[in-house]
């Protein structure tokens, strides 16, 4: 059950030097377009690119020595442009992790587990443990980082298996992807039938 007075607590105030490092155009010497055409406007944000490319070997790979990064800009289609702006805070030093709100520890998740960030997703791990619920785990499972950690997939695997129910009446669940769909059916014992999931899928 996700834990209303986490979910609430209020995020720490932004350092000066975030913003700085931000918005300071100058500063930057690498540029990445955030987001599917498809789905929204993309974005166009620098960043400092040594800054990344320290937390991340992926990054590193990616980015050193890169003219696309440095003149152009690096294409980022399976990522919204405000969760790579969480990323980069993260990045540039400002943890906000304890305080985020599922959706985005949800979409930050993917980013840890995209850049092989092992310390940014065991923290984004403990923290949707805690805001994890039969009502929000079919958005969980869309998202294929979701058992990366042991911890995590343990807590999915209980809701799953004893509040299987619960889930199925959730509207997140009509919204579940056919992956989604077989990871809920693969589960050893659920509180439900499974003719159950079969109807609530065809609803």
């Amino acid at each position: 059950m996700a834990n209303q007075s986490v979910q609430k607590s209020p995020a720490e105030p932004e350092p000066k030097f975030l913003s700085y490092l931000l918005s300071q155009e100058h500063k930057h010497d690498c540029y990445f377009m955030v987001g599917n055409r498809k789905l929204i406007q993309p974005e166009r944000i620098g960043v400092v690119k040594k800054m990344l490319m320290a937390h991340s070997e992926v990054l590193r790979a990616e980015l050193e020595e890169s003219k696309l990064a440095e003149k152009d800009y690096v294409p980022l289609e399976d990522l919204y442009p405000d969760t790579f702006i969480t990323f980069l805070k993260y990045v540039y030093g400002h943890d906000t992790t304890a305080s985020l709100r599922f959706d985005k520890a949800d979409n930050l998740l993917y980013v840890a587990e995209k850049y092989m960030m092992t310390v940014l997703k065991s923290k984004l791990s403990a923290r949707l443990i805690t805001l994890v619920s039969p009502d929000n785990i079919c958005q969980l499972l869309n998202n294929p980082a979701c058992y990366s950690t042991l911890e995590l997939q343990s807590t999915i695997t209980g809701i799953l298996e004893y509040e299987t129910a619960r889930v199925l009446e959730s509207p997140a669940f009509l919204g579940t992807s056919p992956d989604t769909f077989v990871k809920i059916l693969e589960q050893k014992t659920m509180n439900v039938e499974e003719i159950e999931v079969w109807r609530a899928a065809v609803k």
